[in-house]
């Protein structure tokens, strides 16, 4: 009994100390908690904002989007124009495989507003340095948002402005008579593949047309 009461008293004497060292602990985190709470709030929302900050720019990176979005469209100036519907029939392209497009056994083929937009894909896809038609310049090897704008600007001004050579009355041809505008063009991955969207106006199409065209894979 002895013993067992001496055990239990040298026991009490830790746990009493190890209680009271405890309880000024926590007195202490609480005082420095709600002294300090609001600096600490600031300061944990302030390194979450650079955190989203710079996982957002990490992420453009990685994906590389761009974009040109001019506070002002830029327009045509050419006064013959020829509405988007009337494009005649041309054979469909499928652009990202990079061949023509079968259909019920027999090759597919488009006209009017498709027509119209396969020709714009074509075009920018086509390189002005080797075909007097071609208006490819070097945005798909632009590296970062200050070169992307520039070849941006380049581009737009070549397709609202595009009249090619045999253009005459009657039998409009380039992509100047039907553009309107272009109101942005911006590079975009989409399922692991990387494309230009640009958002142009033509006429006879009353609303944006939003057209895709695919980073060259030769």
């Amino acid at each position: 009994m002895f013993f067992g009461g001496l055990s239990a008293t040298i026991e009490l004497i830790p746990n009493r100390a190890l209680d009271q060292r405890l309880s000024v602990a926590a007195l202490g985190l609480l005082f420095f908690y709600r002294t300090f709470q609001p600096f600490c709030r600031n300061f944990m929302s302030e390194e979450r904002e650079l955190w989203r900050v710079g996982v957002l720019q990490q992420l453009n990176r990685m994906v590389k989007i761009m974009k040109w979005l001019p506070a002002t469209p830029v327009v045509s100036t050419i006064q013959e124009r020829l509405s988007a519907n009337d494009y005649l029939r041309d054979m469909k392209f499928d652009f990202e495989k990079g061949d023509l497009v079968l259909e019920n056994g027999d090759f597919g083929t488009v006209k009017g507003i498709d027509a119209f937009i396969q020709k714009v894909v074509k075009f920018t896809l086509t390189e002005k340095d080797k075909f007097s038609y071609g208006l490819m310049n070097k945005i798909f090897q632009a590296s970062n948002q200050d070169e992307f704008v520039a070849e941006a600007i380049d581009l737009a001004n070549g397709l609202v402005s595009q009249v090619l050579s045999d253009s005459k009355p009657g039998s409009l041809n380039g992509l100047g008579h039907t553009i309107e505008a272009i109101e942005s063009i911006e590079k975009t991955t989409l399922n692991g593949k990387d494309f230009l969207l640009i958002s142009l106006r033509a006429s006879g199409v009353d609303h944006v047309l939003v057209i895709r065209v695919p980073y060259p894979w030769w």
